[in-house]
């Protein structure tokens, strides 16, 4: 029996069966390789965090959150994924389109750790901070303006600013009853105009 020319063989058609299997083999690998973590890795991790136990032991806690967060990352978009695919698999009939489609995943998967990465540094930023609305200032309102006052009367008698800064961190502790440094002090300095009209 004669074998098929090789154009022949690439147009042949495929069962479902094989696309399906093939794109779901390429989509695994691609995916393990972007996430740096094996699906069934993956999978006994996520199970162990949503029936387990608080154990930090084998690691830091950061290491471990880190772990399971590409781990429901893994599971859910291999998850997603396979059902995407499973769609696209009607579509294909041949095995250069099939060979043309796992390419894509390959490519798209490539770029997969850094995409998630912007993706969860722009959703980090619209947590709302824990415990209010953030640090409470070092100083109070009347603290600045006794500050930025004493600065400038230390510039008036011929000091520069860094050196009046300086000075007036010296004697905090005296002047406002505590101590404060002079990277503070900087920044009220700064803001010096705007405290002067709140005063």
């Amino acid at each position: 029996m004669k074998s098929l020319p090789r154009s022949a063989a690439r147009s042949k058609p495929l069962s479902q069966r094989v696309v399906r299997q093939r794109l779901m083999t390429a989509y695994g690998i691609a995916l393990d390789d972007a996430m740096g973590i094996k699906e069934a890795e993956a999978s006994k991790i996520v199970r162990a965090m949503t029936g387990a136990k608080d154990d930090t032991s084998s690691g830091s806690a950061d290491d471990e959150f880190t772990k399971g967060i590409l781990a429901v990352v893994r599971v859910l978009f291999g998850r997603i994924g396979r059902r995407f695919l499973a769609k696209q698999a009607e579509q294909i009939r041949t095995e250069e389109d099939l060979n043309k489609r796992i390419n894509d995943i390959r490519r798209e998967t490539y770029t997969f750790p850094s995409d998630f990465r912007k993706a969860m540094k722009t959703f980090m930023e619209q947590l709302p901070r824990r415990g209010g609305p953030g640090r409470k200032p070092k100083l109070s309102p009347q603290e600045e303006a006794v500050a930025c006052d004493q600065v400038t009367v230390f510039v008036r008698n011929g000091m520069g600013i860094k050196a009046a800064l300086k000075r007036t961190a010296d004697n905090s502790p005296t002047l406002l009853g505590k101590p404060v440094g002079m990277r503070t002090l900087q920044k009220v300095w700064q803001r010096r105009n705007a405290i002067a009209k709140t005063e």
